[in-house]
């Protein structure tokens, strides 16, 4: 199947070659791709873009074609495999069925809270992202940042523990008598497995992003191209070579704004779905039978309770056979 699903993709190049604003507004009936009675129609592959991408990064799917044949590809094997399923007899078993009917109450609770959100009425949410700006600037505030570049030196099979840190210093020795430079060493000898890509260099990074040995030997140094002493951590023996410092400073309004409007928002959203939640929770005509509820619980103490004497009585029995 496999293979024959490669070969019907290969077809839809042509197809997908126009662009995302010409993909959207063509016949949304137009079949995308066919295996004998399932199908994926413009209308399905766009239903399943706002279903599985967020809404900002779905011009980017249309734009690429390989995502768009993923997507249609995602979209293909799902139905595939559910007729298969039908015809397996899957979907009269009662788990399944249960599950099916579930996640279509729960499609409908989601749609139903979306609704909720959308016709709440919205808050200035610019006007409330100033006020904790301006009541809390200490929130906003970037703490100092180093950049360092580091070799990792780990114990391994083949390499204990002294033997990593004995190669820890000796990497350390050749970074100071630069022989090399520090990249090379990087190259050579680090078991970051960053290490092929970005050659060593962790970029600014505050204090409490790493732990704390290695933090505090990078933070401690000062001179560009200075070379830390061997530092261990959880992960092995590093050697740093601090690249440069920049203070802690005050951030601007304008650039914390969106965040901390994104923020709000969420929260803003979240509150909406939970308390629509919790009125669903709190109806008045909720009957529960608990009699029902507490015997569930009960036949599944008593149950626990018969296995345990059991296996007690059949270790004791054990016991008195092996009594002289």
């Amino acid at each position: 199947m496999s293979h024959r699903f490669h070969s019907i993709i290969a077809g839809l190049v042509a197809l997908l070659c126009a662009g995302a604003n010409a993909f959207a507004a063509a016949p949304q009936d137009e079949v995308l791709l066919r295996r004998g009675d399932v199908t994926v129609t413009r209308a399905d592959f766009m239903h399943m873009l706002e279903n599985a991408i967020p809404e900002g990064g779905r011009a980017a799917v249309l734009a690429d074609e390989r995502k768009v044949r993923m997507l249609i590809a995602d979209l293909f094997v799902i139905r595939e495999l559910a007729a298969e399923a039908r015809q397996a007899g899957l979907a009269d078993d009662e788990l399944v069925r249960f599950k099916i009917a579930v996640q279509q109450d729960r499609t409908l609770m989601d749609a139903l809270l979306d609704k909720a959100v959308a016709d709440s009425a919205r808050p200035d949410f610019e006007k409330i992202a100033r006020e904790r700006y301006t009541t809390s600037p200490e929130r906003f505030r970037q703490a100092e940042r180093v950049r360092a570049s580091h070799v990792l030196i780990g114990p391994k099979e083949g390499r204990s523990k002294e033997q990593a840190k004995a190669l820890a210093e000796e990497v350390r020795k050749q970074a100071l008598q630069g022989q090399k430079t520090f990249e090379e060493l990087v190259l050579e000898y680090s078991d970051d497995k960053s290490a092929k890509t970005n050659r060593g260099d962790l970029g600014f990074f505050e204090r409490e992003r790493m732990v704390k040995p290695f933090a505090e030997a990078a933070f401690a140094m000062e001179k560009p191209g200075d070379i830390s002493p061997v530092v261990e951590s959880q992960f092995g023996f590093h050697v740093i070579r601090y690249v440069d410092r920049k203070p802690a400073r005050q951030l601007g309004f304008d650039e914390v704004k969106r965040k901390i409007i994104d923020t709000e928002r969420q929260q803003f959203e979240a509150r909406v779905r939970t308390e629509r939640i919790e009125a669903a929770r709190s109806l008045d005509d909720i009957k529960v039978n608990q009699d029902a509820v507490s015997a569930i619980s009960e036949e599944a103490r008593k149950a626990v309770d018969t296995a345990v004497n059991a296996a007690s009585e059949k270790k004791n029995a054990g016991a008195a056979k092996a009594a002289p």
